[in-house]
């Protein structure tokens, strides 16, 4: 999430400067880890509030360019309360091997990045790393958005990936924020999913097909596995520039227990009749889901459709509109009135029938499977040591 533009021309690194300083103006700029006191005195902690509470100011500065840029998107949280949910999110980043990486100058802080190792989260759709380096947070001051900044703390971001091992790399950033996109597409990051919300109201209920849902058995699994692989392959059709993509055993072999899971807790939606189901539409209900919680305000418990499915012969007769609906009823049941969903970025018909369902797209994820980029091919000098 970048609060910086692109800047083409590289940064001036004098001669003299340490190892990863930046010019700036004729004065240096040190990057300095989370991680590292500037007496020297070991890793900043977890819980240290004086040392992460340096860069909270950036971050209110992001959470109120968020409300800017895509208002539409609102209710949107308190900067208090954002900034507290973050602080909580550096926490655990550092806490399971993840760094914060602070530019400053003369004890002024300029910008910082955050960002931490995880498990890739698409493994039933991408043949990649099992694990990303996942960037939580680049933001620069506003009078050092055109000074390579950015560039800097996205090197360091290279830096850190070759450290642990890991090649792919995964961003996210609010959807309509434009500048974050040309950003890192210009680090060679590529859109790669589109999450869409619909925060506290339930589903509305559309004009579908006049077909049974019903909540299908554990025992009726198996039979969706052809309803699941010709999405599999739509998203090889639609988004072939995010390839690898996992063969189908190995998809299917990932979406099945979250099947029988999903079946077993009555949220697995099957339209037509078991022997020959005409669509699927598979939900979890996750309590104390806080991944939205700096930005948007939620319930306790958040609903994600996981995964929605309509046979070929029977696209185009309203059954993806009536799961839909079916979907929204069941989770009004049960009290929940928040729900997320994801596509695959390319895919504009799955955006289009949600977003007529009263989602809106709202975070926008992009990835890279291997570190560097064009800027860093074309010889732009490199902050090595932080």
């Amino acid at each position: 999430m970048p609060l910086c533009d692109h800047a083409s021309s590289s940064p001036r690194v004098r001669g003299t400067a340490p190892p990863g300083a930046v010019d700036v103006g004729r004065q240096t700029v040190h990057p300095r880890a989370c991680g590292e006191r500037p007496s020297g005195r070991g890793p900043w902690c977890a819980g240290n509030a004086d040392e992460l509470g340096r860069v909270e100011e950036l971050w209110r500065a992001l959470h109120r360019h968020h409300r800017s840029i895509n208002p539409d998107l609102g209710p949107f949280v308190s900067d208090d309360l954002s900034w507290e949910q973050r602080r909580k999110a550096y926490d655990r980043a550092i806490a399971t091997g993840g760094r914060v990486l602070v530019a400053e100058r003369g004890g002024e802080v300029l910008g910082y990045v955050a960002m931490r190792p995880r498990r890739m989260a698409w493994p039933a759709t991408f043949d990649a790393e099992a694990q990303w380096v996942d960037i939580l947070t680049l933001v620069v001051r506003a009078d050092m958005r055109k000074a390579g900044l950015c560039n800097r703390l996205m090197a360091a971001v290279d830096d850190f990936s070759s450290e642990i091992g890991v090649n792919a790399q995964h961003v996210g950033h609010v959807a309509g924020d434009d500048r974050a996109a040309v950003f890192y597409a210009c680090h060679g990051f590529q859109p790669a999913w589109m999450t869409l919300l619909r925060l506290g109201a339930p589903i509305p209920s559309l004009v579908g097909a006049d077909v049974p849902i019903e909540t299908a058995d554990p025992v009726e699994v198996l039979g969706v596995r052809e309803l699941w692989l010709p999405v599999h392959r739509h998203h090889q059709v639609v988004s072939p520039e995010l390839g690898p993509f996992v063969d189908d055993d190995t998809s299917w072999g990932v979406f099945l227990p979250i099947f029988e899971a999903a079946a077993r807790r009555g949220l697995l939606l099957r339209a037509g009749p078991a022997a020959a189901p005409l669509g699927i539409a598979v939900l979890d209900i996750a309590v104390g889901r806080d991944d939205f919680a700096d930005t948007w305000p939620t319930g306790n418990a958040v609903a994600e459709i996981d995964v929605m499915a309509v046979r070929a012969d029977a696209r185009g007769r309203g059954i993806g509109k009536a799961l839909l609906a079916a979907a929204g009823r069941l989770l009004e049941a049960r009290g929940v009135s928040d729900c997320c969903v994801g596509a695959i970025a390319g895919n504009a018909g799955a955006i289009r029938l949600f977003s007529s369902a009263g989602f809106r797209p709202a975070w926008a994820e992009m990835v890279r499977w291997t570190p560097g980029s064009r800027l860093k091919s074309s010889g732009m000098p490199q902050a090595r040591t932080w």
